[in-house]
């Protein structure tokens, strides 16, 4: 028993067997939205400082849009799930290749569920509109990447659908994986 919940489950993602739906999805929704783009916007004319200016830009959207979508689950914890600023950790973990966000608070399923989604939305879904509306060829190809890199928020959330809205959830710190618990009925 932790503080008055009890536990009763777990979720853990399978890191190696999303790695190939991933990459599948990351080359389908890649050539998807480069094709929208072109059909909205011309063609750029090429140049090889053009293209590698081009690829220094791809590498620091990317890494500041992963940045930003654990500062989305961060500000997830905090407005859905109550988190205190002290609760929350935020961090890279370079043995299984993930960034994640955390908060050791107990959180309602549906408000985990909220806190899992709230990245997609905007680090994936507005930048693609705004690459897409401004003609920024790289954000929309970036904006592919992290609606992807949301595949294993999505599975968390596919599975939290399953049980209860009354169930509350843990995350764990140091895998990528959603403790289960009740309040327990048991008072001291």
């Amino acid at each position: 028993m932790n503080n008055g919940f009890e536990k009763i489950g777990e979720f853990e993602l399978d890191m190696e067997a999303l790695a190939k739906p991933v990459l599948k999805w990351t080359l389908i929704l890649s050539i998807l939205f480069v094709g929208i783009h072109y059909l909205i916007n011309p063609f750029p004319s090429f140049s090889i400082s053009g293209f590698l200016l081009s690829i220094l830009f791809i590498i620091g959207e990317y890494i500041l849009l992963i940045f930003l979508h654990e500062i989305c689950h961060l500000i997830g914890f905090y407005v859905f799930c109550g988190s205190s600023i002290s609760q929350l950790k935020m961090g890279l973990d370079l043995k299984i290749g993930i960034a994640y966000a955390t908060t050791t608070q107990f959180m309602r399923n549906k408000d985990a569920r909220k806190a899992l989604l709230l990245p997609f939305w905007l680090t994936g879904v507005l930048p693609l509109i705004a690459g897409i509306y401004y003609d920024q060829l790289t954000l929309t190809l970036v904006s592919a990447w992290l609606i992807v890199g949301a595949y294993g928020d999505f599975a968390m959330y596919k599975k939290l659908r399953t049980v209860p809205s009354s169930i509350y959830v843990l995350d764990d710190s140091t895998q990528p994986k959603l403790h289960l618990y009740k309040k327990s009925d048991v008072h001291d």
